[in-house]
């Protein structure tokens, strides 16, 4: 079936009475390529969605230009004024928080090393970059902070590119399945190199800006998904068995709650909820059941806060926080948490699960903190019996009630 005659065909669902797919389903059922996503997304809406989805396709084409060739002027004033590392970061946050990202591995990789090493690019096309990138991250050493790790901590927006750089690449990881699995595995691990090392340099720091807070949650958040990420791969590349997936999984998920332990003193409540309802997902949905059918993932940077101009138009937000998959079922969930409970001014895209009845309702911000605390320390209690075999003795009350809403929220 043609691309538009895919459109029609779940446009007419979306408006039937009998309606059978959300509208974020919808798009993601569609197998366009990356880069005709916005136009898609437009055909697919309609109205002032579509109006928008087309400055953005018509934005993005000129981001790919310039990404490829930096020197190239595109007649779009906006894009032609960027700098080389201004147009990654604006090609990466602008490709749809939908989109699937098929054939998108060539140009994802060359906007994750444009990004790596900006501010220092050039203005004419680096046919060296992509490798040169792959070379240095490839060979840094596990638990090593690279030299330009450490010298971007003096640069704030050097450093959040850097951050952007291993999104992009888990991203790059998360692929949809045509493409080859070792070129995601190489990814994955990419990915784990930058985010691992970001979050080992500014964990170590005593005191951090709120920028560098920033990276050190989005790096905390990205290192364990790009490790899950990893034994999924090998799992199903047929490196793994299933029962030492599930070995891996549960031992990764309590080095996750530790780290989460270790690095809570700066985080906001908002990122420290995000942290915890990732690992009590994966918890509750597998652990708990002694299972591991369920994939959760954390939304990286262009899912979490996608530059697709809706919010000034008062359009929905397409934005999440967390996916989970269930393939047995063929079911993904995309979730967008709150801590509290009040009503949002601008609703989010039909098909997206907002959870905000996770925590103590209308708890105050100190009171929210110590049930978040508490959910880690119990949780980690737990999983430290589940992997060591070491009796945990204390209260399970609070990670039990949260784990008995999750439940609750994934009953069929």
């Amino acid at each position: 079936m043609s691309t538009q005659n895919k459109n029609m065909a779940i446009t007419e669902t979306l408006t039937s009475n009998e309606l059978t797919l959300s509208a974020p389903e919808a798009l993601l059922a569609l197998d366009g390529n990356y880069d005709t996503y916005w136009q898609q997304f437009g055909e697919l809406y309609g109205g002032d969605i579509q109006v928008t989805a087309e400055t953005n396709q018509a934005r993005q084409t000129a981001l790919t230009t310039r990404l490829h060739n930096p020197s190239k002027s595109t007649g779009n004033r906006f894009v032609d004024s960027l700098s080389p590392a201004d147009v990654a970061e604006e090609w990466y946050m602008g490709i749809g928080s939908l989109n699937k990202l098929r054939g998108s591995s060539a140009s994802m990789l060359l906007a994750a090393a444009t990004l790596w090493e900006s501010p220092q690019v050039a203005e004419l096309p680096d046919p060296k970059l992509a490798t040169r990138f792959i070379t240095e991250v490839g060979t840094i050493r596990r638990g090593q902070v690279p030299e330009r790790m450490e010298r971007a901590l003096a640069d704030p927006t050097h450093l959040q590119h850097m951050s952007l750089a291993g999104q992009a690449t888990l991203d790059i990881a998360r692929i949809p399945e045509d493409e080859h699995i070792n070129e995601r595995i190489f990814a994955a691990d990419l990915s784990l190199q930058i985010n691992q090392g970001l979050f080992k340099l500014l964990l170590e720091k005593p005191e951090l800006s709120s920028e560098q807070k920033r990276v050190l949650s989005d790096s905390l958040k990205a290192e364990y998904d790009a490790k899950f990420e990893l034994i999924t791969l090998k799992r199903s590349n047929g490196e793994l068995s299933d029962s030492d997936y599930e070995v891996n999984y549960n031992q990764v998920l309590v080095e996750q709650v530790q780290d989460t332990l270790r690095a809570s003193s700066n985080m906001t409540n908002g990122d420290l909820h995000e942290h915890y309802f990732v690992a009590l997902m994966r918890y509750a949905l597998n652990t708990w059941q002694e299972q591991s059918g369920y994939t959760v993932m954390s939304a990286t940077r262009r899912q979490d806060e996608p530059y697709d101009r809706f919010a000034p138009k008062h359009l929905p937000k397409f934005s999440y926080d967390v996916i989970v998959a269930e393939p047995s079922r063929n079911e993904l969930t995309l979730i967008q948490l709150k801590t509290s409970q009040d009503p949002e001014s601008m609703p989010y895209a039909n098909g997206i699960m907002v959870l905000d009845n996770i925590l103590t309702p209308y708890a105050s911000n100190t009171e929210l903190r110590n049930e978040l605390m508490t959910g880690l320390t119990q949780m980690r209690g737990l999983l430290r019996e589940v992997t060591t075999g070491e009796r945990y003795t204390g209260s399970d009350q609070i990670i039990h009630r949260h784990v008995d809403r999750i439940l609750q929220s994934f009953e069929p």
